[in-house]
């Protein structure tokens, strides 16, 4: 069943350990014993979970499509909606599950609502759109998918699975903007040198160029690695005087498009990815050069103005790595990256790229290096959405 919008997502009933690490559930909550049922079938996908469920208790609505502008529909798609919201919860209370939703690509996730939230970091958004770039980078639908590895090097149960042998870890990263890429970097479009203005064989250029080493930790044969990476990213135009917004990312944004940028086969337990953000355009670039933004980097087709004096390209970046095992049917997986300084959790690395360039008058383009910059860590919205 598809339905446009998930509306009045119930809490799911509260679960209590018991010994041995079994759940307790209550008796009368039926949804939630048909949901454990299924998924000890090895059935994990969220919403063929929600749909098993929903039409064991509405039989009569076999084959139904609900539609949201049926008032008749309202309720049950509310009853839809707070089953799904019981299945993930059912989902995740299997250790080491990884679950993915299947995301329509077409979905805009709402992102200002967080915005207002006491507590709010930027950063936050990526969050919001993991699962949604994945969807549309190289996670697939999982209805066929095994919850679980059938090979247990462990006793430890739950709800009748076997825990499978863990993913390996992310021990270590290097972010690195100076010098050339790293000899074991086997990326296809590894650039000349890397930091401001790069050299890309015909001289600097009006872009940026960064190289990310992740250190792996606990790898077996059969496992694939890939490097993810989402963006929010502002184009900005001085005209006489006056500073103009051309375009606007949010954050979630997909920035991974092909692999061409990456280094995925293992060397020394090492991965590399590069990226180089901002225009193959040689500088000095003459006056009246147009630098044009297209999607996918632009929601649409942007360019300077030919009278423009400087130009300002910002964009922040989220990177992290998922694997997979398909001979133990384990999907693609975020894997666990090192600490940060204050012993929680690390999500995601963040970096950023500034492209700053100007002209006077009748001067050609060129790149202001005391403005520039490519280096770890974010930028908010509100900086990328500010005027320079």
């Amino acid at each position: 069943m598809y339905i446009d919008r998930l509306e009045g997502l119930g809490q799911p009933t509260p679960l209590t350990s018991a010994p041995g690490g079994y759940v307790t559930l209550p008796s009368e909550d039926e949804e939630f014993r048909i949901a454990l049922n299924e998924i000890r079938r090895r059935q994990c996908d969220v919403d063929s979970l929600t749909d098993i469920i929903f039409f064991t208790l509405h039989p009569d609505l076999k084959g139904t499509r609900l539609d949201p502008s049926k008032p008749e529909h309202e309720s049950l798609i509310k009853q839809w909606s707070r089953i799904r919201g019981k299945v993930k919860r059912a989902l995740s209370l299997v250790p080491t599950l990884k679950i993915f939703d299947r995301i329509d690509t077409n979905l805009k996730m709402p992102t200002s609502s967080l915005r207002g939230l006491a507590g709010y970091q930027p950063e936050d958004e990526a969050d919001m759109h993991i699962l949604k770039s994945q969807g549309v980078g190289k996670v697939v639908s999982t209805s066929n998918m095994d919850c679980a590895s059938r090979d247990n090097p462990y006793d430890t149960q739950l709800f009748g699975f076997e825990q499978p042998t863990p993913l390996p870890r992310v021990t270590g990263f290097r972010f690195r903007n100076t010098g050339t890429a790293d000899p074991d970097n086997c990326c296809v479009a590894c650039p000349g040198n890397l930091g401001v203005s790069l050299d890309r064989g015909a001289g600097r250029t009006a872009s940026n160029g960064m190289e990310l080493r992740f250190t792996i930790s606990g790898h077996r044969p059969g496992i694939e690695y890939d490097i993810v990476r989402t963006r929010r990213n502002s184009l900005w135009e001085r005209r006489t005087g006056i500073w103009r917004l051309l375009d606007y990312m949010p954050m979630g944004t997909h920035d991974d498009h092909h692999d061409q940028d990456e280094c995925l086969r293992l060397t020394n337990n090492r991965i590399f990815v590069i990226d180089t953000p901002g225009w193959n355009i040689v500088l000095p670039a003459p006056m009246g050069t147009i630098f044009a933004c297209t999607p996918p980097v632009c929601e649409t087709g942007v360019g300077t103005h030919a009278d423009a004096t400087e130009v300002v390209f910002r964009a922040s970046f989220a990177e992290w790595v998922i694997a997979r095992s398909r001979s133990e049917g384990i999907p693609w997986t975020p894997l666990e990256l090192p600490l940060l300084r204050n012993g929680k959790l690390r999500k995601h690395i963040y970096w950023h790229s500034t492209i700053w360039l100007t002209r006077f008058l009748a001067n050609p383009w060129l790149m202001d290096f005391t403005r520039s910059e490519i280096s770890l860590g974010a930028l908010s919205a509100a900086t990328l959405r500010a005027a320079p």
